[in-house]
């Protein structure tokens, strides 16, 4: 709980003016009570000053604390419980957690994920580090048989140079992805991977330990990494594109061959979800290891998805390319010059969002929670305040998290879904969403840990069925309240849309 105010009984203000207020005040009582009410109000303010201090330190252990355990229910009883009002604690989400002074220069930690799984990881942190400001982080991944101290030695020298923070974890193996293929021997031994491209990898791990310790610039995070850590960039970059400004693969692509999971083409598409991030990436035109057309495949396909991107195929380079790991590599300063200009949009009207699982839901103010096919699309839209259009395929459910400059001053929230399948139509959903709460304060930030998308109003929304294979809609339950999450909104059909033009695949 926060600390009590300082005593103003014992305020230094106070003693120091005791003795002028004492004698002062045979010659005017005018003056005493002039200096006594500045007293008051200085000692008031530094009370504050420490109050708001404290307030901030409880509401982050707290919801550290819960991010680390299942369910938030009892990290918001706890918040609430502090007798803060949901706008106050809105206030202090945003304004970020207290960071305590740290030494700069390198350092190695060790990250624990929920399995036991132990990663070394390496850290830097500029040597002037104040932790009033805020600075760029680089999420470095490592390629085969490396690990993250491989990463801190090429790129030191440039996060040194620049001012960026950088964590480069180690890969480790995991149980549960069983690596296959004719060219894959069953009997080699567990090998250090990144290819499961999950929440609950090294990668987000060591982000959101960084996120802790450090006054990351959440609109300022750089996912980059070299041959199989490149493929991860590309995988999780496409996957959490919220979390980052940038991706930077350098000599990896999207799949490999003896890695289970979704096909190329299939992993392709969720490139579109890069819209709005900067995009760079470079590989050898002779790499001997990576497909180079794979490369082409990844060019070709943002250009017609209109994902801005600088794509650089080094010719007569391999897998190895001296202009990028060479100490003072060309290329890797025009790189950090790119990177020193890019910057993410946290704060976007339209929110675009491909998936293969719900596991990586996440779109700024949009968390798909439960697919109905293997792939997914959504598009969401604000058209005025209160006023969202969603067309989706493949979405069963979706929370949608008001933004504050869109939400209506009365509370109301009008969802306008279109599923866009065979014979569906789009239907209009009405919700009484209320003002700012603390379930989706601690929600929107719990998902990311980002105090940019932090929002204070939310709606569940449950997705109309196509008329192919819906079934009636039972009945509410009596005294049923609309403006329950666990209430369904009252749908209000308009007729079938007419048949739509065929659209190209890199199109929504």
């Amino acid at each position: 709980m926060p600390s009590p105010a300082p005593s103003l009984s014992h305020s230094p203000t106070l003693l120091l003016l005791r003795t002028p207020l004492t004698a002062a005040a045979g010659r005017g009582r005018g003056l005493l009570l002039l200096l006594h009410g500045l007293a008051l109000a200085t000692a008031a303010w530094l009370g504050a000053g420490v109050a708001r201090a404290d307030e901030r330190q409880d509401i982050f252990a707290l919801l550290d604390r819960g991010a680390d355990s299942p369910g938030l229910r009892s990290t918001v009883q706890q918040i609430s419980q502090m007798g803060l009002t949901p706008d106050r604690v809105a206030a202090l989400l945003r304004e970020g957690r207290p960071y305590a002074p740290g030494p700069g220069g390198f350092r190695q930690e060790v990250l624990t994920d929920a399995g036991g799984r132990r990663s070394p990881t390496w850290v830097y942190v500029p040597e002037d580090y104040d932790p009033a400001k805020r600075y760029p982080l680089i999420v470095a991944l490592h390629g085969l048989g490396a690990n993250g101290g491989q990463m801190y030695a090429w790129l030191s020298p440039w996060v040194r140079a620049n001012g960026f923070l950088l964590v480069a974890p180690s890969a480790q193996p995991r149980a549960d992805v069983e690596l296959g293929s004719p060219s894959w021997d069953p009997k080699a031994p567990p090998m250090p991977h990144w290819w499961k491209y999950t929440s609950d990898g090294f990668p987000l791990l060591a982000l959101a330990w960084m996120k802790r310790r450090y006054n990351v610039d959440e609109d300022r995070v750089t996912l980059l990494g070299y041959s199989m850590g490149g493929y991860a960039a590309w995988n999780v970059g496409a996957r959490f594109a919220d979390r980052f400004c940038a991706v930077a693969p350098f000599a990896g692509t999207l799949k490999r061959e003896e890695v289970p999971g979704p096909t190329h083409e299939t992993t392709l598409r969720l490139l579109r979800n890069l819209r709005g991030l900067g995009v760079r990436f470079t590989i050898g035109g002779r790499d001997e290891i990576v497909p180079v057309a794979e490369a082409r495949d990844i060019d070709g396909y943002l250009t017609r998805a209109g994902v801005a991107h600088v794509y650089d195929e080094m010719a007569g380079r391999g897998h190895v390319i001296p202009d990028v790991v060479l100490p003072g590599a060309s290329k890797m300063k025009e790189a950090f010059e790119w990177l020193l200009a890019r910057k993410r949009d946290a704060d976007a009207r339209v929110v675009e969002w491909t998936g293969l699982s719900a596991d990586h839901g996440s779109a700024r103010w949009v968390q798909v929670e439960k697919l109905s096919r293997p792939e997914a699309r959504l598009r969401a839209e604000w058209t005025a305040r209160g006023r969202l259009a969603v067309q989706c395929l493949g979405v069963k459910r979706f929370r949608v998290f008001v933004p504050d400059e869109w939400a209506d001053p009365g509370g109301a929230l009008t969802v306008s879904v279109d599923t866009r399948g065979k014979g569906g139509r789009a239907q209009t959903l009405e919700y009484e969403i209320g003002g700012v709460s603390l379930k989706a304060l601690v929600e929107s930030w719990s998902k990311s840990q980002d105090r940019a998308l932090v929002y204070g109003r939310s709606a569940m929304v449950i997705v109309p069925e196509t008329f192919d294979d819906a079934e009636p809609a039972a009945p509410p339950a009596p005294g049923a309240n609309p403006a329950s999450p666990a209430a369904s909104p009252t749908p209000s059909a308009t007729p079938p849309a007419p048949p739509r033009a065929e659209k190209r695949e890199d199109e929504y």
